[in-house]
């Protein structure tokens, strides 16, 4: 990541100091750092951050403004249509499939007095939270 970000700067064409502010912190995160002026001056850290969306948004605006006068499609419209395609190309799951995709309620909900009958059981099931492999974790 920190690689395409460098690749992507073209210091001072396309940065400011909010963008390059912001790529410090990211880098020093993304590194398991500390950037301590997050927590000495967040309003400082939260100003580079929304300035830097600030751009993002405005930029994006830009292209489709300029797509749209070259006649192309917008983003999101380009992006609809990939999907609709992926989408198109994908080959359905059976029935079964799906079943067997879906977790098993534990036996003891199941066979427990409930509050609400009228719900189904899979419904009243509580999914573990996933863990996420972090990118600056140590493990393997």
């Amino acid at each position: 990541m920190i690689r395409r970000v460098n690749r992507a700067r073209n210091f001072p064409t396309n940065t400011c100091s909010s963008s390059r502010h912001v790529q410090m912190i990211g880098e020093a995160l993304i590194r398991g750092k500390p950037y301590l002026m997050i927590e000495e001056e967040p309003e400082h850290v939260g100003g580079s951050l929304l300035a830097v969306v600030e751009a993002l948004y405005k930029a994006r605006t830009e292209i489709d403004r300029l797509r749209a006068k070259l006649g192309m499609p917008s983003r999101c419209e380009e992006a609809l249509a990939r999907f609709e395609r992926e989408q198109a190309r994908r080959v359905p799951l059976s029935r079964e499939a799906q079943d067997a995709r879906r977790p098993q309620a534990p036996m003891l909900l199941l066979e427990a007095e409930q509050d609400h009958p009228d719900v189904p059981a899979k419904a009243r099931t509580v999914r573990a939270k996933r863990l996420r492999h972090h990118p600056t974790s140590k493990e393997g």
